[in-house]
């Protein structure tokens, strides 16, 4: 993580050619607070050469997390980082490049991910202390919460230590720390293996300390160069005794929501499958290989489409012959006339919307088995037909009183490219295809296969339709990628989910998101605000599998009042997300940025509307704009002085 450069080369006597720069120590501690996290890292570097070296601090992120605090130690000065306004961070900024003092540098290198570099000019035999603080807020997926912990110092390091400190108010269960991850891909099988080296501590059975600090011989014995990985925790917490939580403090509240004894809502999962030339070779096989185990993974009482599409569009028909060899779809749309099943027979004699049984998804399989890729990409047309066929799903339901429970209807759209027919505008496709789902709202649940996807466009449309957008990365476990996002969503369990808390308790424009389209199993649902006293009553109304449900709420829990502060700040860090998503999703959204800007600056947090900047040895300054994190190239602006990037955020237009 921290290493020097220099612009002698050969020819240059032996003793001022520069040697790595030595770390002394590294530093991490992480403090979790129901589900908050805060992280800070700390790393002490010795200049050892006899000449002045550039010494860089580089760590890898979370990619939801936001920094909200960096500084510098140089001969007992403290050179403290400032989160300003973007824009006013730039003029600084460009008063530092017109003196050629400055650089930037924008990478990806974990999936997920964000990079932090900084770099300063260090004086020979003096050292330096950089630390870095960044806070995320865990989210529960598969009914656990990870934690991860990016680690590569590039040297071995004598004091190397990594504290994990976890508090909740219900009892921790099902802790497992991994042995450290030298590969972001996904096992085959989850490994129960454990880290020899992390030593865990419960103090009581609602808080866990997990220490990692490796010695030299235990670090050589993971890599002679210096260990690499991912520190992973995982956990869970006791939901059989606190199924929902409302915690209090501060004047601040938090609801976390994920009761445990519900039954899974059937639901009628529409596939929608790019399959244009550019998904041929290893992406089409990982592409038939997880819709495989999808397939099998579907309950027999669920409802079951595929549309495939290249530059034409076919929705699979389950009583059609196709022949024999490779299928693709034709270069006009021949799906049936979905017009012509508006009448009840017609409706039930139905075959591209069937129920998941075992012939059925034999049948299915076969069709996904002889997929072929073939042309263009024409997004618009499908995702239009993908609508079509979801409405006529939820009739199709309606239609039968044998029915006792309409399926929850959810659209997968997997695409590796751009739409380049029929129409190419994104925006008009996100706005066509809102505007068409208004009557039957299903949720649109939108993967990017690959770097040529255009995730903002994908990440848009789902947050216009109830969904959200995953990337696939192109590796050998894309297939596994895929089932695991799968898995995230195969099991609702609640749909139109709606918090309603007493007017007079909470302050009414402090509050998160209380209306949510889905709760899956293995998830959670949190909702934040503030209160007028500690106090709070309300209800839960949602749609289950047995009808309507209103249960009220729990009664809340009132955190100790000397533990301040983490809640505001978790309260301000959900907020400020959902902010960010809204104006990803909203033309108009103005008045959203203000907001978002003016909380980012409060509570010090570097999001795409802010920038991190520091005040140098020398004086000037140099920012930390935000940018997208997942650019192929690096970007380097040459600097004798300083260097700074912030973790990359979509830009907010």
């Amino acid at each position: 993580m921290t290493t020097p450069t220099s612009a002698l080369g050969e020819g240059v006597p032996p003793d001022l050619k520069t040697t790595p720069a030595n770390i002394l120590s590294f530093h991490a501690e992480s403090k979790i607070q129901h589900r908050y996290a805060k992280t800070t890292v700390t790393s002490k570097v010795d200049n050892t050469n006899k000449m002045s070296t550039e010494i860089f601090f580089r760590l890898v992120l979370p990619e939801s997390a936001f920094i909200s605090q960096f500084q510098m130690e140089i001969d007992d000065k403290v050179y403290k980082a400032n989160v300003k306004e973007k824009e006013k961070a730039k003029e600084e900024y460009n008063v530092a490049v017109s003196a050629g003092r400055t650089a930037a540098h924008v990478s990806q290198s974990v999936r997920d991910s964000n990079k932090f570099t900084v770099s300063v000019n260090l004086e020979a035999n003096k050292q330096v202390t950089f630390k870095l603080t960044y806070e995320e807020l865990l989210k529960r997926e598969l009914s656990t919460y990870k934690h991860v912990f990016n680690i590569d110092p590039g040297q071995l390091v004598a004091d190397l230590s990594v504290v994990i400190y976890i508090e909740e108010f219900s009892k921790i269960i099902d802790l497992h720390v991994p042995p450290l991850q030298e590969t972001d891909e996904i096992q085959s099988q989850p490994t129960s293996q454990v880290n020899t080296l992390a030593k865990i501590e419960h103090p009581n059975p609602n808080e866990a300390v997990i220490h990692w600090a490796p010695t030299l011989e235990e670090q050589k014995s993971i890599n002679k160069d210096g260990v690499k990985g991912q520190l992973i925790v995982r956990y869970d917490v006791d939901r059989l005794a606190h199924p929902e939580q409302i915690l209090i403090n501060d004047g601040y509240f938090v609801h976390f929501y994920a009761p445990n004894d519900l039954k899974t809502l059937r639901k009628h999962v529409t596939f929608v499958l790019d399959v244009s030339g550019s998904m041929c070779g290893r992406k089409m096989e990982q592409l038939k290989a997880a819709m495989k185990t999808i397939l099998s993974d579907l309950n027999p009482d669920d409802l079951l489409s595929i549309i495939i599409f290249s530059n034409g569009i076919q929705v699979w028909d389950s009583e059609k012959n196709y022949g024999e060899g490779d299928f693709i779809p034709q270069p006009i749309d021949i799906s049936p006339d979905l017009a012509q099943l508006e009448n009840s027979e017609a409706l039930h004699g139905s075959s591209v919307i069937v129920s998941a049984s075992a012939t059925n998804i034999e049948k299915a399989k076969q069709f996904v088995d002889r997929l072929a890729t073939y042309c263009s990409t024409n997004i618009y047309g499908a995702l239009k037909k993908g609508i079509q066929v979801a409405l006529f799903g939820k009739r199709l339901s309606e239609s039968n009183s044998t029915d006792q429970q309409n399926p929850e209807s959810m659209i997968i759209f997997l695409t590796d490219g751009q739409p380049n027919i029929e129409e190419s505008n994104t925006d008009t496709i996100v706005n066509s295809i809102t505007e068409a789902n208004n009557i039957t709202r299903v949720a649109i649940f939108s993967l990017a296969f690959g770097d040529d996807a255009d995730m903002e466009f994908l990440k848009k449309l789902s947050l216009r339709n109830s969904g959200f957008a995953r990337k696939i990365y192109e590796a050998s476990d894309a297939a596994l990628q895929l089932n695991q996002f799968y898995k995230q969503v195969s099991s609702p369990l609640l749909s139109n989910v709606t918090f309603k808390y007493q007017e007079n308790q909470v302050v009414s424009d402090s509050l998160t998101r209380t209306n949510f389209h889905t709760l899956f199993d293995g998830s959670e649902l949190i909702i934040s605000g503030r209160l007028h006293a500690n106090e709070i009553t309300g209800e839960v109304n949602a749609r289950g599998c047995t009808g309507l449900i209103c249960p009220r709420i729990v009664k809340p829990e009132i955190i100790p009042e000397h533990k301040r502060n983490f809640m505001e700040r978790m309260w301000a860090f959900l907020t400020i997300q959902q902010l960010l998503d809204k104006i990803t999703a909203e033309e108009d959204n103005a008045s959203l940025k203000q907001k978002a800007l003016e909380l980012a600056l409060k509570y010090s947090f570097v999001t795409s509307l802010t920038s991190l900047v520091v005040v140098k040895p020398d004086d000037t300054t140099a920012e930390a704009e935000t940018k997208r994190a997942d650019i192929a190239e690096d970007l380097m602006y040459q600097s004798s002085a300083v260097m700074m990037c912030a973790p990359s955020y979509p830009e907010s237009k």
